[in-house]
C-alpha cells in the first residue's frame, strides 16, 4: 500500500486526469477535461475527429471506459479499480512502461511531456507547461516496487496492496492454577474461570514503524479471600489491555506487544477483629506487562504465554490466536 500511495502524485496528476477523468468531450468541460469546449459528436465515435486538433500524436482518442475513470475515487478505489482492469502485475507495469505496445500511441510518454499533443495551430491556445511530478521510468519503478512487494498477492485476494488490513484477535486468559496469589497480606484471589473477550486490530496512521495500536477494557468478577480468614470480601474489578501490534512482512508474523492495567475496583472487605467489625474498601490490584510475543499469520494455532504480575508474583495464562 506504501509503494501504491508512491504512484498517486502522478495518477492525480491533471495529464494523467486528461483521459482517466471520466469527462465526455462532447458535453461541458469538466475538471481533468477537454479544454476545448463541447465538440460535435457524430455517431459511432470516429478517433479521426480528436486528430482534427490532436494531430501530434497518432491514435488520440476520448477518454475509455468507466471502469477506468480516476475522479472522485480514493486511493483504496482506484487501486482496485487498477486491479481489476490490469489482470496481471506484468499487466500494469507492462500499461505504463509502454503504454498500448504501440509506437504510434504513446499517450503516458505524451502527458509526461506535459502537453496534449495540439497541432502547430492550436498550441498557443491551449499550451500546457506543467508536467506531472517525476518521469516515466521512474513511475515504471515504483509501478514495479509495487508489484514485487505484492509478488504472488496481486492475482490473490483483490484487497492485497489496496485494503489496510484488519487483524482479529481472540485472547483467553485464566489464572495459571485458577487461583491468583496476590500476596501473603491479601491472601487469594480467585477469578471466576476462565474469561474470554476479541480485540480488533485496527491500522492507525501516524504511529511509528508501522506499528498499530488497539484498546480494550475487561470487567471480570474477582472474589477476594484474606489468609487469617476473619475477612470476606466480594470486589469486581476493571482492567485496561492496552495491544500494539505490526505485520512483519518479512517473517510473515504479527508482532504484538500488550500490557494488562487495573483502572477501577469495585467492593469492600469485612474483617471481624476483637469483637469489631470493619469494612475496607478494596483497591485495584493486579498488573501485568509482557514481553512481545510472536504470532504466525498462516496459523490460527493459539500461542500461550504466562504473565506474572510484578507486584505481588502472581500469574495468568495468556493464550492468544488469530481469528480467520
Amino acid at each position: 500500500m506504501k509503494a501504491f500511495a508512491e504512484m498517486m502524485p502522478v495518477f492525480r496528476h491533471p495529464r494523467c486526469l486528461n483521459c482517466h477523468g471520466g469527462v465526455d468531450p462532447f458535453e461541458e468541460e469538466e475538471v481533468g477535461g477537454h479544454r476545448g469546449g463541447a465538440m460535435e459528436q457524430l455517431l459511432p465515435i470516429n478517433t479521426a475527429q480528436c486528430q482534427d486538433c490532436h494531430d501530434g500524436l497518432p491514435g488520440w482518442m476520448v477518454p475509455p471506459l468507466e471502469d477506468l475513470l480516476f475522479v472522485g475515487k480514493n486511493d483504496e478505489e482506484l487501486c482496485l479499480q487498477m486491479k481489476h482492469h490490469e489482470k496481471t502485475g506484468a499487466d500494469f507495469v507492462g500499461h505504463i512502461f509502454n503504454d498500448h505496445d504501440d509506437a504510434n500511441v504513446q499517450f503516458i510518454a505524451a502527458g509526461f511531456k506535459g502537453d496534449r499533443a495540439l497541432g502547430e495551430g492550436l498550441k498557443d491556445y491551449d499550451l500546457v507547461a506543467e508536467k506531472p511530478p517525476g518521469t516515466q521510468a521512474q513511475l515504471t519503478d515504483k509501478a514495479r516496487k509495487w508489484v514485487e512487494t505484492l509478488g504472488d498477492g496481486y492475482t490473490a485476494s483483490p484487497e492485497c496492496g489496496c485494503v489496510k488490513p484488519s487483524l482479529k484477535l481472540e485472547i483467553r486468559h485464566r489464572s495459571a492454577d485458577n487461583t491468583n496469589d496476590a500476596s501473603s497480606r491479601a491472601g487469594h484471589v480467585d477469578f471466576s474461570g476462565e474469561v474470554k473477550f476479541e480485540v480488533t486490530l485496527v491500522p492507525v496512521e501516524g504511529l511509528p514503524d508501522g506499528w498499530h495500536r488497539a484498546d480494550t477494557t475487561l470487567h471480570r468478577p474477582l472474589r477476594v479471600d484474606l489468609v487469617n480468614r476473619h475477612c470476606r470480601g466480594e470486589a469486581s474489578q476493571d482492567e485496561e489491555w492496552n495491544l500494539f501490534g505490526r505485520v512483519n512482512l518479512e517473517t510473515e508474523t504479527l508482532e504484538l506487544n500488550f500490557g494488562i492495567y487495573p483502572e477501577e475496583e469495585r467492593g469492600s472487605a469485612t474483617c471481624r477483629t476483637g469483637g469489631h467489625v470493619d469494612t475496607k474498601p478494596l483497591e485495584p490490584s493486579l498488573f501485568y506487562e509482557m514481553e512481545r510475543i510472536t504470532i504466525p499469520l498462516n496459523s490460527t494455532a493459539p500461542t500461550t504465554l504466562t504473565a506474572t504480575d510484578p507486584s505481588g508474583g502472581a500469574q495468568e495464562r495468556i493464550t492468544v490466536r488469530l481469528v480467520e
